[in-house]
């Protein structure tokens, strides 16, 4: 992972709606090491951060996010006119914008309450 996404996976683990889920991948801050979170996983390092190059663990976010809002509509959206991703956060329209997916997953993260 690039010191980028190894940056943003450290803002989504701080947030209080963070946890692990089965099929998200977990690696090492230095991206040496990494495993999937299985039902059979007993010990996550607590230093593992979110795999946030892997598609399944960017599914896991965008889940956890939804429940974190009580939206289970939220969903992400590539705008081919501006060339942003964006978040849609809830029925009032709210959006979160971003020049990728994963950055802009992660300021909705950061926008729930």
């Amino acid at each position: 992972m690039t010191t980028d996404l190894t940056a943003l996976a450290r803002r989504v683990v701080a947030s209080k709606h963070w946890r692990w889920m089965l099929g998200m991948q977990a690696v090492s801050p230095d991206g040496l090491f990494g495993h999937r979170v299985t039902e059979h996983t007993l010990v996550i390092d607590p230093d593992a951060i979110p795999d946030l190059e892997d598609p399944a663990t960017r599914g896991c976010l965008l889940a956890l996010l939804r429940e974190a809002l009580g939206y289970p509509e939220a969903h992400a959206y590539y705008a081919s006119m501006s060339e942003w991703w964006v978040v849609r956060l809830g029925s009032s329209g709210r959006t979160v914008c971003a020049p990728t997916e994963v950055e802009a997953l992660v300021a909705a993260w950061e926008a729930v309450p």
